[in-house]
């Protein structure tokens, strides 16, 4: 699988809030969940993030959620990864 790299142009949107709240999970179903890494990824503070970026296919906007309490880092204009 070839890694290509992707450029974040815009930060469309940005919203706080709990990741089963950005994920549309309800509290009851994360009670219910018997996996507690997934439970404990859940109940975590979090950033989900509309943004745009551009690769070798061209201009795309998609969505990602990130978990503050993981140490995972939103992203901003300028960021460069990989997909």
């Amino acid at each position: 699988m070839n890694l290509i790299d992707f450029h974040v142009t815009k930060i469309i949107s940005e919203e706080k809030d709990v990741v089963y709240k950005l994920l549309n999970i309800t509290k009851e179903q994360v009670d219910n969940e018997t996996e507690e890494l997934w439970k404990n990824f859940l109940l975590g503070n979090g950033v989900k993030q509309t943004y745009e970026y551009w690769d070798d296919g061209g201009t795309r906007i998609d969505t990602e959620i990130f978990n503050l309490d993981k140490n995972q880092k939103p992203y901003y204009v300028g960021y460069v990864g990989q997909h």
